[in-house]
């Protein structure tokens, strides 16, 4: 996820991974191709051809999930989101005002607590609207940064960011996600950050 553009007329962030596409989709068409080819020269159903078949179309799963584009352009004298996310797999999108963006939020993920993956969401009047599908490993600056880029363009406090974000995954009933954000930042032990939690949510 990254800042592509910056300047007085919007802010526009992306979301794309050239793994799956890199990776993923040469080697789907590769064992796809193997499987063809042995299947017209053998005319045979085997435990071979269908491992092979089922590793190609994992791949191209991968690829349909994994390789999508999230766009997010936060139009500064229109006062609205335009978003879009494409992929394999279909296409979605729409158009939020400002006004119905009640904050920008940091997420973390809901693995291992040492894991530090997060996401950048909106939380909206809808409910929330993430700007990527997924959660990123070891891009924790990069995700304030760019919930703080959207806090300035809908003139909200910046410096609240991470209470806020911990304030939200307790509503949620998200505590331990609360707790383990409160870490990452802060480096709190586990005591500190849950006894900072508690207080953010009295």
């Amino acid at each position: 996820m990254k800042i592509v553009r910056a300047d007085a007329a919007e802010l526009k962030i992306e979301d794309f991974s050239l793994l799956p596409w890199l990776v993923y989709f040469p080697a789907s068409l590769f064992i796809l191709y193997k499987v063809a080819a042995r299947f017209y020269a053998q005319r045979l159903f085997d435990g071979d051809f269908f491992g092979a078949l089922a590793a190609g179309l994992a791949f191209l799963f991968a690829v349909a999930v994994f390789g999508e584009r999230s766009t997010f352009c936060f139009r500064r004298q229109e006062r609205r989101v335009v978003w879009s996310r494409k992929g394999l797999l279909g296409r979605k999108g729409g158009v939020l005002p400002f006004a119905q963006i009640r904050k920008a939020l940091i997420q973390t993920g809901r693995s291992s607590e040492q894991s530090g993956t997060c996401r950048v969401t909106l939380l909206t009047d809808a409910g929330e609207l993430p700007l990527s599908r997924f959660y990123h490993g070891g891009e924790k600056g990069k995700c304030e940064e760019i919930a703080r880029a959207i806090r300035t363009v809908l003139e909200q406090r910046r410096d609240s960011l991470i209470e806020d974000s911990i304030v939200e995954l307790v509503v949620a009933g998200n505590k331990i996600e609360a707790v383990k954000l409160a870490r990452e930042h802060y480096g709190m032990s586990l005591t500190e950050a849950r006894s900072f939690v508690e207080k953010l949510s009295e």
